[in-house]
């Protein structure tokens, strides 16, 4: 009789500095505890959450499998090896949870493609979490991703998607990297309506959160928030 497959797990882990018990059920620390696989977007990362989680972790004997954008289809095949031999692989993000905006995502597909039961965990994404707390639409939204790079296309996709929330009362989200938080907040402030929402969620889960939600009119009246190299989620509608 064939072996039965194991499974591919999706591991959520922290978006920030947060006590542990704060925002992950137990569950979370049972199955790290147990598995020898992982698939990871970063290995130092992963190996200090795991040791985080699971102080007596012997890290070296643990298995790692690097993912990222560049991965290939025999990369992405490798990390399901294990499971072909009923062998359970964790899949871990740099934050929050895994696949949702993440390279883990082509694990899950090519999970799915070769018969093998995929289990996501709960715990913290600052995608959802961001809408939750935002007041905006959690009956129609879009996660956009990053936006263009250059200023000009930067501000020609924030108006199609100010034009789309506006048609279907939808909300948009997007993501920036840290560093350039402080350009998006200006071309969004710059490009849209004064009559547009906006909610900058930065930091979530941590001491230092920061969200809030205002009309453009209203942004531009307070100022600049303290954003600057603090990972954010911004929403639109």
């Amino acid at each position: 009789m064939e072996n039965a497959k194991g499974k591919v797990l999706l591991i959520p882990t922290f978006l920030g500095e947060t006590p542990y018990q704060d925002v992950m059920p137990e569950r979370v620390r049972t199955e790290i505890t147990r598995l020898t696989f992982f698939a990871v977007e970063n290995e130092k990362t992963a190996r200090r959450y795991i040791k985080k989680v699971n102080p007596n972790a012997v890290i070296d004997q643990l298995t790692f499998f690097p993912i990222g954008k560049h991965s290939s289809e025999d990369d992405i095949l490798h990390c399901i090896k294990p499971c072909m031999n009923g062998q359970d692989v964790g899949v871990i993000s740099e934050a929050g949870v895994p696949a949702v905006a993440d390279p883990g995502a082509a694990v899950v597909a090519l999970a799915h493609a070769n018969g093998v039961r995929v289990v996501p965990l709960c715990g913290p994404s600052s995608i959802l979490m961001g809408l939750m707390a935002s007041g905006l639409s959690g009956q129609n939204f879009a996660f956009n991703g990053y936006l263009p790079i250059g200023k000009p296309e930067r501000r020609a996709r924030l108006r199609e998607l100010e034009a789309i929330a506006s048609r279907g009362a939808a909300a948009q989200i997007c993501i920036e990297t840290p560093f350039r938080n402080l350009q998006m907040f200006s071309d969004v402030t710059d490009a849209l309506s004064p009559r547009t929402m906006l909610c900058i969620a930065c930091d979530i889960t941590t001491a230092d959160e920061y969200i809030r939600t205002k009309s453009i009119a209203e942004w531009k009246k307070a100022g600049v928030p303290d954003i600057n190299k603090r990972p954010c989620i911004f929403i639109i509608q």
